[in-house]
């Protein structure tokens, strides 16, 4: 899928398009409709034409595996992975390179970008200050102890 996809990168739509109108490889189906359905959303939602966006980028990530097992010898099963993909489309909008304006990009797929809440600093000091306590609370133990119950790892409950 990847291979086909980088063919398309900095293409206009139209070219793109007509390129995989002959391509024949198997990834062709999803890449045109993903292709179309940013075309038609650029149309649509931001009022631009078609005949102005070129294809900026496309992304192709992995998606979940399917796991299926064929049968094998002596009642065993060999793991089959029917991988999916997430497919990203980026536009860009070809502007007069005449009149010096850069182009504008367009975002076909909405991201979801979470912000944490806890950054990594705090849960980093969290983790010190854990494992602080639990070393204290272990040599408190060991010094109320006493006799072969008292032990110099205490890596269980006694």
């Amino acid at each position: 899928m990847r291979l086909v996809a980088n063919v398309l990168k900095g293409m206009p739509f139209s070219h793109a398009d007509a390129q995989l109108r002959n391509m024949t490889q198997k990834s062709v189906l999803p890449l045109r409709k993903a292709l179309h359905s940013a075309g038609a959303n650029a149309e649509h939602n931001y009022h631009l034409r078609i005949a102005d966006l070129f294809v900026r980028n496309i992304l192709i990530d992995p998606g979940p595996s399917l796991k299926r097992m064929r049968p094998r010898a002596r009642g065993s099963g060999f793991p089959i992975l029917k991988r999916t993909s997430h497919v990203t489309v980026i536009l860009g909008i070809m502007r007069g390179k005449e009149d010096g304006t850069q182009s504008k990009d367009f975002v076909a797929q909405q991201e979801i970008k979470r912000t944490p809440q806890k950054t990594e600093v705090h849960l980093r000091k969290k983790f010190v200050q854990q494992a602080k306590s639990r070393a204290s609370r272990i040599k408190q133990r060991a010094t109320t102890r006493t006799g072969a119950k008292t032990r110099a790892f205490q890596r269980k409950a006694i």
